[in-house]
């Protein structure tokens, strides 16, 4: 996975949107031709775990980096457990 841009969590911040983190487990695995990720699929079941909102309330532009690092750092765990 590589590492989030500041835009969607600086626009969080603006908007004091919560963040609410998705992990797709397998995408990955269900791509015919790992090279071409908008190319064909085959069958299967997507694994997805909706994370728990993280809160921007009292957040400022200052905290972007950490808010983007703990989103970040969420959805690699996940990605990495074995269920």
């Amino acid at each position: 996975m590589r590492r989030f841009k500041n835009g969607a969590f600086q626009l969080a911040i603006d908007t004091n949107c919560p963040i609410l983190p998705i992990t797709f487990k397998n995408n990955y695995d269900l791509f015919k031709d790992h090279k071409d990720l908008s190319g064909n699929t085959k069958p299967g079941m997507a694994k997805v775990v909706v994370h728990d909102y993280i809160s921007v309330d009292n957040l400022n532009r200052k905290d972007l980096v950490n808010l983007r690092e703990q989103t970040f750092q969420m959805i690699n765990k996940e990605l990495k457990s074995e269920n």
